[in-house]
């Protein structure tokens, strides 16, 4: 008796410590996937050169009409960068030190929330100190590979990265937002990939919340 009871225990820890095994191998591969596309296209990143970007964009406004605007960036390190949003007669200019941020809006409107989204999507990777738990790696169509969070909190909120299989460019990449009192999703598709200096980066995105556009950026 005892010694049936020693194998039933041996086989549960087996396959407990195989089913450990198999969540670390997925999080290395997620983790994997991600460093791979921050080395293609993070224009950013600490070792990167300088770049100035020019970009149009548009986005439906609150009558349904197409909104049109400019979004122009400098960078030359991560301390020391300027971000210019401009809608019709409205203007947001965001300045980055070593260790302050400035924010400046002009016109006598609210800055269209649209638009001052722009300025953090264009960074389609997410920042390398963002940490997350992969829960499972999935292929939604041939061509595509996606690593998803574990749901976290009680709205259940998970992250979803999606990338060319071929390439390993990020083509897609989802985020939890809050609207109201319920979480909806935030997606952005990523597209038409061109060298921009040493990195691969999209002329084309086009940007969803809970599957209905909400803008679309063209460099």
């Amino acid at each position: 008796m005892m010694l049936l009871r020693a194998i039933v225990f041996s086989i549960i820890l087996l396959v407990v410590f195989r089913g450990a095994s198999a969540a670390e191998d997925q999080q290395k591969a997620a983790e994997g996937m991600l460093d791979r596309a921050r080395q293609l296209s993070d224009i950013r990143s600490p070792k990167a050169p300088g770049f100035r970007l020019n970009l149009t964009f548009s986005f439906t406004g609150q009558d349904l009409e197409t909104v049109k605007g400019t979004y122009t960036e400098v960078w030359i390190s991560n301390s020391r960068w300027r971000r210019e949003t401009v809608v019709g007669n409205l203007r947001r200019i965001e300045i980055g030190g070593p260790s302050k941020h400035w924010l400046i809006d002009s016109g006598k409107e609210e800055f269209p929330e649209q638009a001052a989204r722009v300025s953090t999507m264009v960074e389609i990777l997410p920042t390398r100190t963002a940490q997350f738990e992969f829960e499972s790696i999935t292929e939604p169509d041939p061509a595509t590979q996606c690593a998803v969070t574990k749901a976290r909190g009680e709205k259940r909120q998970r992250h979803a990265f999606c990338f060319d299989k071929d390439n390993r460019v990020l083509v897609q990449s989802t985020t939890p937002q809050l609207v109201g009192e319920r979480v909806a999703d935030y997606s952005c598709n990523y597209g038409q990939f061109h060298k921009f200096g040493d990195y691969w980066f999209p002329r084309e995105m086009a940007c969803f919340l809970n599957k209905h556009r909400k803008w679309r950026r063209r460099s």
